[in-house]
């Protein structure tokens, strides 16, 4: 997951079901404004597998929020 933050500060990078539960935080730290990347390799918070299906994806950075739909296909 690709993803581009306009200004500097705490950056919230989290995957949720249709239902809108939290699934994954995959990143939760202060991070400089640019370019960044990760990875989803589609596991809950727990470590376990998540069925295929439509996830979405969550970006908060600061006053920044930007929500994706995802489909996971195994």
């Amino acid at each position: 997951i690709r993803y581009q933050i306009p200004e500097d500060g705490r950056v919230i990078l989290e995957i949720f079901n249709v239902l809108g539960q939290e699934i994954r935080t995959l990143v939760d730290r202060d991070q400089v404004a640019d370019e960044y990347s990760a990875v989803w390799d589609g596991r809950d918070d727990m470590g376990g597998d998540v069925s295929s299906g439509l996830y979405f994806c969550r970006l908060k950075a600061g006053d920044f929020h930007k929500t994706i739909k995802m489909v996971l296909l195994k």
